[in-house]
């Protein structure tokens, strides 16, 4: 299937719903999974009645000029060596979000355990509106799958948030996301980055090169790029 490229859609609100046993895997404290369910279903049955997650998402095109990676003929940072677009190549700069309605709701961080619970619907919303946004690619454009890299990870420092964001447009206007002056997504449990089709979704983090992540996941395999592209 032939993708154009420039292609701007939003999607809003996405179709996800978070389920009480999704919030219970995410808690960090499983003795008191039971005394919290109470207040889970509380909190689901109001973020439920507020939520509306979005995405948004361009098709671009990309391509290494010499050892320069640009999309859309903007230069863009890559810490990854071996994710070469030697030919031209559509790819799927994004951001997707829980959304402002629910990050508003008026939970006090001084009530910790209500504050502590909603933080955990609110990842796994934004989990859900990740894999829904990965999905809907895969099947609109007859991909195999899709992986992604995002700035402050193997696609470059987080100010590159600010040429990501651009590449899309107004995303503030579009879906509520901002960045604030630290290159930070606002709302904070929002998430961008760029897919791109691999034979077999790639973990990010066995891609991506940085030494001092406090946060990886997986071990850094670089060559794992020769088997899937």
């Amino acid at each position: 299937m032939t993708i154009p490229a420039g292609i701007v859609e939003i999607l809003n609100p996405v179709p996800v719903t978070v389920t009480e046993d999704q919030v219970t895997a995410r808690l960090r404290r499983p003795a008191t999974v039971e005394s919290l369910r109470p207040m889970i279903r509380e909190l689901l049955a109001l973020t439920r009645e507020k939520a509306a997650p979005k995405a948004v998402y361009r098709t671009s095109l990309a391509v290494h000029r010499g050892k320069k990676l640009y999309v859309d003929d903007v230069f863009m940072t890559n810490y990854v060596p071996l994710l070469r677009f030697d030919t031209t190549e559509i790819v799927f700069p994004y951001v997707a979000t829980c959304g402002t309605e629910i990050d508003n709701l008026d939970i006090p961080k001084t009530d910790f355990m209500r504050y502590y619970v909603l933080n955990m619907i609110k990842e796994s919303m934004l989990f859900l509106t990740g894999e829904y946004l990965k999905k809907y690619l895969v099947d609109r454009y007859s991909l195999k799958d899709l992986s992604h890299i995002g700035p402050g990870e193997a696609f470059g420092p987080i100010s590159q948030q600010k040429t990501l964001f651009s590449l899309i447009g107004d995303v503030e206007t579009m879906i509520g996301v901002r960045l604030s002056p630290h290159h930070l997504m606002v709302p904070e449990k929002s998430t961008s980055g760029m897919f791109f089709e691999t034979s077999a979704e790639i973990e990010r983090c066995r891609i991506c090169p940085q030494k001092k992540c406090v946060a990886r996941r997986q071990p850094y395999e670089p060559e794992i790029l020769n088997r899937y592209r």
